[in-house]
């Protein structure tokens, strides 16, 4: 993607699409985010938790056909200011990094 990002607000759960490569999500509001194999290998998507409640975390799930992980199997980013990065590494394998709690 281009150096400049797009930026939107997510407010209600979400699947991703391709269109959202290279794009920032930001969220004060707790939604799951469905990760649907639909990003080219090296494609990403980014969010930030912009909310302190942690009843305002965003979860990530793995769509059919997903291999979705992460490290300690965390899905959910840690508070406020947490970025979460999908990265699609492999056709249909996802890795989700950043600052995640279980």
């Amino acid at each position: 993607f281009n150096s400049t990002q797009t930026v939107s607000s997510l407010s209600s759960n979400y699947s991703i699409v391709l269109a959202d490569a290279g794009v920032l999500y930001k969220s004060s509001a707790a939604v799951t985010v469905t990760v649907d194999d639909v990003l080219e290998v090296g494609q990403q998507v980014d969010f930030i938790q912009m909310s302190s409640q942690e009843a305002d975390q965003i979860t990530f799930i793995q769509g059919s056909g997903v291999t979705l992980s992460s490290r300690n199997g965390n899905l959910k980013t840690a508070g406020l200011y947490a970025g979460a990065t999908i990265k699609c590494v492999a056709l249909g394998v996802y890795v989700l990094i950043g600052d995640l709690a279980a």
